[in-house]
């Protein structure tokens, strides 16, 4: 997907394609795991991309936060074109962003 992204005509709209990357927060808990989302970064620029907006954020969590906001406080998730402590939005909001596929490496 982000090699796709990075072959887009950049020049013909500079710095309008952003990239929402939704990947299981388990993946940095390991110092390989950490490694491979670098080089996915890293791959990302070198090809050409402008824009990788990434969230670690696990349907488990989100889940937990519409029941428990109080602990999630800080909890930041990507909604549309802006970023958002996910227990300030609506619970349709909140739906939309739990349903999204969460991608593992």
């Amino acid at each position: 997907m982000l090699n796709s992204i990075a072959k887009m005509p950049h020049d013909l709209l500079p710095t309008s394609t952003t990239v929402n990357v939704n990947l299981d927060g388990s993946i940095l808990d390991t110092d390989a795991g950490a490694g491979k989302v670098a080089a996915l970064v890293e791959g990302h620029f070198r090809s050409g991309g402008q824009h990788c907006q990434l969230t670690f954020a696990t349907r488990e969590q989100l889940l937990d936060a519409q029941t428990s906001p109080e602990d999630h406080a800080g909890l930041m998730v990507r909604v549309a074109v802006y970023s958002a402590p996910f227990v300030s939005l609506d619970v349709d909001a909140q739906n939309e962003i739990i349903e999204r596929t969460t991608y593992t490496l």
